[in-house]
């Protein structure tokens, strides 16, 4: 749904928390297709904006950029995403790395991801991928402080990216 194909939108809501993982939330994605369909020339998209749980996709879009714009690049963006990578239940990795005693190895990594990407000639898809790699130094950052002030300030920022990028009125 997200990408605009049909079928059950019930997967992207697999690993949402406890706010998202609703009927409510699932009866408003459906309302979303089939308004879209109504309104080709007015689209509603639903864009994620906070740091707290950041999914694959992320990690897929920033490896898809990396390999199709600087190949030469990839293996290092490989190397730290093989340890920043959540596998399997995105809760369940959250879990995992809040009990770690030492977390800044985890956000280093981010932060060389973020770096690589940073560093890479703007083509398109660049500030997209960039934004990717951004979140994602967010969510160790926050996860390894759980500082509130931190998450809604990066919510925020991603709310007005996401603005300046699109010029999107959001709700």
């Amino acid at each position: 749904m997200a990408d605009g194909k049909k079928g059950d939108p019930r997967p992207l809501l697999a690993d949402a928390g406890s706010p998202w993982c609703t009927e409510e939330i699932l009866n408003l994605l459906t309302w979303m297709r089939s308004y879209n369909e109504t309104h080709p020339d007015d689209k509603v998209r639903f864009a994620g904006a906070d740091i707290v749980a950041v999914r694959r996709l992320a990690y897929e879009a920033i490896t898809e950029y990396v390999g199709r714009t600087t190949p030469d690049r990839a293996g290092e963006l490989e190397r730290h995403f093989a340890v920043i990578r959540p596998e399997g239940h995105l809760p369940q990795h959250i879990t995992w790395y809040r009990g770690l005693p030492d977390k800044q190895q985890f956000v280093d990594h981010a932060r060389q991801a973020y770096d690589l990407v940073r560093g890479l000639p703007a083509t398109e898809g660049h500030a997209l991928a960039l934004q990717h790699a951004k979140v994602i130094l967010g969510f160790y950052t926050y996860h390894a402080s759980q500082k509130v002030a931190y998450r809604d300030e990066q919510m925020s920022e991603n709310v007005m990216w996401w603005r300046n990028l699109t010029g999107d009125r959001i709700v």
